[in-house]
């Protein structure tokens, strides 16, 4: 089979459509894993509320019996509707499944037939009522023993039922349903449907789409509206933010599901779950002054200790302990060491009363000491290990792996403790023992040939097997952080979720890691300091577990269980379209224009029906060759990295070798690196042998492209056109049709996902957020409405939430009469800022068509 794949592929290897195709029938599928499906709720318009048709395709028909399992979460306890809507052909009945809450206390499920009566009332339990608290539900309907059963987390409830038949072909759905609009806030997962024939799984894998597939690929329902929750697992989502003009500590209460933030006079809780923050002034300030905000909290959440080890007055204490519940101070120690620890790692043992330090930096030293410190003595004392030695470091992390082992990961510094020295990254991991006073070293990954740095917390996986770090390069101004997970036994690893952004100037600057086990949930916080002390506070979540962008981008399908039959009808669907391609090979129509910028500022050449030998970077990534032909098909993600790596580059600084290691392959090796980089090279340079006007020169050592005509790419306009935004006003109606002409493809980069290109998409966005907004306001002064709505939605392929460019849209809408599309504008805008901030849009429809926006753009406005 494998062979007769080759022979056509190179029958075929012209054509790009026809080659994709078999490469997906050759995918090998990935074992699939369970996420879910969040409903859009009462909360949002009827409109976009979530309607779930289960066999939207086909009604398959159950014998006996017709069995629905799901696990069911709700998310808000206060709200209300209809869950699950059931309709049997065979036996004429319908059934709801519903939930209520009628007071604070009081939650139900309610089940109903044929909308006439309730027969069942279930009580739920508040405690199991939240966001990612999840209740098993079962709903029988049983034709044999004629009865309907409700299982909810095991506990039974049955009543006796008639069925004229014992097949069943249900019509299944879940939220909105005709008449049936009352939509609580809810999540499902772990769908399954059966009767004593079948059963039909579900497991909710999409990330986007309104088509629904069962646990073997096949296409089953349709929704409208929904949330895929493994987006939740995928994307790190900002929850909260917080500004502090003084030196904070931070920490996680994983019993109360809060964070705790203390500075010397206030303290506040974010409560997590419910998105509540909570504010006190302390009766007493802080007897600990300040410095780095170090702290650490009980096992029980009731008590916080803050503390400094340098740099405070010697009459000064340098650990206290604060009660939460009674916010009364208990002083531990005046005691400090000689040096201060930047970035040090700790433990702290509730029961012996004992807190645990290792290495750090201070005085351009890097440290590998231990220190402890206990309630009965109040002074630190250092602690002497046997076994392996760990170098000096600074920005390692830990955890506890028993009540008496600690792991230690990673960090920088040198073997000779000096920082004059060098910086050495480390990949290694240690088993320390705090009884028997040993240290175990476990590996060293290296795998990892990059230079990064650990959060202070590791968590530890599920299984205890593994442990998740945040891992990134601190010594980068503006950098990212990742999320890594490491085998404890093997150092095995894998890189999963998104990045987060965080600005890394100051050395106070980190972030760190938590977990809360009752909503399956990783917190990631950075606190980013300024130079006089203050910080920004940002936490993000992550559903736990999260997943990899291999898992995130592929796709369950069922080719893995009808593979043979599929690769034949591939191949003869090839052939077929092999004929179809010869035939209209000529026909083809043109797919973009092209623009040009002449060497006059002021005349634009019109566009032109070419476009061979043209590259494409706003929407989807687009090349073709010198006869028109698009040959995009052939730049795999590494080849089309390194090529938009020199591309964007050749006009500045040039790439060098060791750039596009660090970009590219920061996990190998450097002589791994280079023999990949020499592959790729060199598959770029045959690929771009057919692009008149592109040449890839090495001189001394740098890489770039020297470009002539006739090559076009469409980022080079529109670099020309912002230039003469900004040099030549008089030019701007003729360059601004034809920059909108260039951005309304798509977003710039889009199609690429590698952390080093987000500052080019950044300073692109930047850019054109100083440029455009200006002109808004001159085409809305001269009433030119449909210019300012066109240049709108350039400024939405960058910010979806412009609060200024939103008002302007919507009046110009106004003054076209175009009431129509100004109230869809608002509803669109009310949902995407309701999803961003968790609140409601401060302005109603009417205030804002009435005077509100005009007073905002008045207000805002760019002159």
């Amino acid at each position: 089979m494998d062979n007769r794949i080759n022979m056509a592929c190179v029958i075929i290897r012209k054509n790009r459509y026809i080659l994709l195709l078999i490469l997906l029938f050759e995918l090998i599928i990935p074992d699939s894993f369970s996420q879910g499906l969040q409903f859009h709720s009462n909360k949002d318009l009827i409109e976009f509320r979530t309607s779930y048709n289960v066999f939207a395709k086909k009604q398959p028909a159950f014998k006996d019996f017709l069995e629905i399992r799901f696990d069911l979460s709700i998310n808000s306890p206060e709200s209300f509707g209809f869950i699950l809507y059931v309709k049997d052909d065979e036996n004429n009945h319908h059934y709801n499944l519903g939930y209520t809450n009628e007071n604070d206390s009081l939650n139900y499920l309610k089940f109903s037939i044929d909308s006439k009566e309730t027969v069942m009332t279930i009580p739920l339990l508040k405690m199991n009522l939240g966001k990612r608290k999840w209740v098993n539900i079962i709903v029988k309907l049983d034709a044999i023993n004629d009865s309907i059963e409700l299982n909810v987390d095991n506990i039974r409830y049955r009543i006796k039922a008639d069925f004229s038949s014992n097949k069943f072909k249900p019509l299944v759905f879940f939220g909105k349903h005709n008449s049936f609009i009352d939509v609580p806030d809810i999540s499902i997962r772990n769908l399954k449907i059966s009767g004593e024939n079948k059963t039909i799984s579900f497991h909710f894998n999409e990330i986007e789409g309104s088509q629904v597939h069962d646990s073997e690929g096949i296409e089953r329902g349709s929704i409208e509206n929904p949330i895929w929750l493994i987006n939740d697992s995928f994307s790190w989502k900002l929850r909260f933010n917080f500004n502090s003009n003084k030196v904070t500590a931070i920490n996680y209460d994983s019993k109360h599901q809060r964070f705790v933030f203390i500075n010397n006079d206030s303290l506040c809780f974010y409560d997590i779950s419910n998105n509540v923050l909570i504010k006190n002034k302390l009766p007493k300030r802080t007897p600990v002054p300040l410095r780095l905000g170090l702290s650490f909290i009980s096992d029980n959440g009731n008590e916080l200790s803050v503390y400094e080890i340098n740099d405070v007055g010697i009459d000064k204490p340098t650990l206290a302990t604060l009660n939460l519940e009674t916010l009364q101070w208990k002083l531990w120690s005046f005691d400090q060491l000689e040096k201060q620890s930047h970035h040090h790692i700790s433990s702290f043992n509730q029961e012996k009363g004992e807190y645990i330090i290792f290495g750090g930096y201070g005085n351009k030293e890097y440290s590998n000491k231990f220190y402890s410190i206990a309630k009965s003595d109040s002074t630190w004392q250092k602690l002497d290990f046997t076994g392996d030695t760990i170098s000096p470091r600074f920005f390692s992390g830990s955890t506890k792996r028993s009540k008496n082992e600690l792991l230690i990961f990673g960090g920088a510094g040198n073997s000779s403790g000096d920082q004059s020295t060098g910086k050495i990254y480390y990949t290694d991991c240690y088993l320390v023992n705090l009884h028997k006073k040993n240290i175990k070293k476990l590996w060293d990954s290296n795998s990892i040939f990059t230079k990064m740095v650990s959060g202070t917390n590791l968590i530890l996986s599920s299984d205890s097997l593994s442990f998740y770090t945040i891992y990134y390069p601190e010594y980068i101004p503006h950098t990212f952080l990742k999320l890594y997970k490491f085998s404890i036994k093997t150092g095995e690893y894998e890189i999963l979720g998104d990045s987060i952004p965080m600005i890394s100037e100051r050395i106070r600057t980190n972030a760190n890691l938590y977990f809360n086990g009752i909503l399956n949930e990783l917190y990631c916080v950075t606190q980013e300091f300024k130079l006089d002390g203050s910080s920004i506070i940002k936490i993000y979540s992550i559903s736990s577990p999260p997943v990899s962008k291999i898992d995130y981008y592929s796709e369950t399908t069922n080719l893995a269980k009808y593979r043979f039959i599929y690769i034949i009808f591939a191949l003869l669907g090839v052939l077929i379209l092999y004929f179809v391609w010869r035939h209209f090979k000529h026909k083809r129509k043109l797919e973009i224009q092209r623009l040009l910028v002449s060497e006059d500022r002021n005349s634009i050449i019109k566009p032109t029906n070419q476009f061979e030998n043209s590259v494409y970077l706003f929407g989807i990534f687009k090349v073709y060759d010198r006869r028109g032909k698009e040959i995009s098909y052939l730049f795999s993600p590494k080849i089309q990295q390194l090529f938009l790596l020199v591309l964007l580059n050749s006009d500045k600084n040039k790439v060098t070798s060791n750039d596009i290691y660090s970009v590219l392959w920061p996990e190998k090796p450097t002589q791994k690196a280079k023999n990949s980089k020499g592959v790729v090279l060199n598959q770029l340079r045959k690929i771009i042998a057919d692009i008149d006007g592109l040449e890839l020169l090495n001189e001394n050592r740098h890489l770039y492209f020297k470009t002539s005509a006739p090559f076009y790419c469409d980022y080079f306009d529109y670099q020309s056109y912002i230039k003469i935004l900004k040099s030549n006003e008089s030019s701007a109606e003729s360059v601004l049709s034809n920059l909108f002409t260039v951005v309304s493809r798509g977003r710039f980069l889009q199609f690429v996902d590698l952390e080093y290109f987000d500052t080019i998409k950044q300073h692109f966005e930047n850019e054109a957020l100083l440029i455009i907004p200006y002109q808004l306001g001159n085409y809305f002064k001269k009433e030119n409405y449909n210019k300012v709505i066109q240049l709108c939605k350039i400024i939405y392929n960058i910010d979806m939430l412009n609060e200024l460019v939103f008002h302007y849209e919507l009046i110009s809408y106004v003054k076209l009469n175009m009431p129509g599309k100004a109230r869809k504008r608002f509803n669109a805008f009310s949902i995407e800022y309701k999803n961003e901030f968790n609140d409601d849009y401060i302005y109603t429809f009417g205030d804002l068509v009435s005077n509100k926006s005009i007073e905002f753009i008045k207000k805002n406005s760019i002159d």
